[in-house]
């Protein structure tokens, strides 16, 4: 993010840009504020109410946009009818992707595991042993391929394995002693939203052995399913 030229025409993720008459705001600024209304309109695709909850924060990165044209040599300003015309086809086709989300979710909600997801009772909270827990998908989870990395995806598995391990067991220093083969049959991007479900299966005198499911909120897809156990570890008496 340098000045391309000496005639102060910048350059920002392969775009050139240059001030327009009487702007204040500088090159920094407006890096930020690109990165900023990209970010949140990204988040927003699945967290509706984000644009409203970073209004004030939107509009002063407008402001600062609105400061700045960009500096290619065939660039055209889009009229503000062009401009609706996008957004429309931008709306289409959103909402042609949830659709076609929902039609695939409608042929593959019987692979899933209704029960491990089923809503809790709360009147009878005592006897359920279903457990769920739901991870927003970060840059810093991201693997080179722009994708969930498995080892932050098995690293949050085994947080919440402990966590439903020691509450039932009672005892913190429960160890992970067994995990099953791992196969991960989708991914996840940055911005969605997992969800990650634990159920037992087995309760032994001091170990639990338990089913661990993932899905992706966004596009309804099972990531991966997994058996786990854990049980009290040797020190435990020490």
């Amino acid at each position: 993010m340098k000045p391309a030229t000496s005639d102060e025409v910048f350059e920002h993720d392969g775009l050139l840009w240059k001030r327009r008459p009487g702007a204040q705001s500088t090159f920094a600024k407006l890096a930020a504020a690109r990165s900023f209304f990209l970010e949140t309109n990204e988040a927003a695709r699945w967290n509706p109410r984000l644009r409203g909850d970073r209004a004030a924060e939107l509009d002063a990165a407008m402001a600062v946009l609105q400061e700045w044209t960009r500096a290619e040599p065939d660039f055209r300003q889009w009229t503000e009818q062009e401009t609706q015309q996008r957004l429309d086809e931008g709306d289409r086709a959103r909402a042609a992707a949830r659709a076609e989300e929902e039609a695939r979710w409608e042929r593959d909600k019987a692979l899933f595991n209704a029960d491990l997801f089923a809503e809790v009772d709360v009147a009878a909270a005592e006897e359920v042993v279903t457990f769920r827990s739901r991870r927003w998908v970060r840059p810093e989870d991201l693997n080179a391929h722009g994708t969930l990395f498995g080892g932050s995806l098995l690293r949050w598995i085994d947080e919440e394995a402990a966590i439903y391990a020691i509450l039932q067991i009672g005892n913190p220093r429960a160890v992970t002693k067994f995990m099953s083969e791992i196969d991960f049959v989708s991914s996840a991007v940055r911005g969605d939203l997992i969800e990650l479900g634990i159920r037992a299966t087995h309760f032994g005198r001091t170990s639990i052995t338990m089913r661990a499911e993932v899905r992706n909120m966004v596009t309804r897809a099972q990531i991966l399913r997994i058996e786990l156990q854990r049980a009290e570890s040797s020190r435990s008496s020490a």
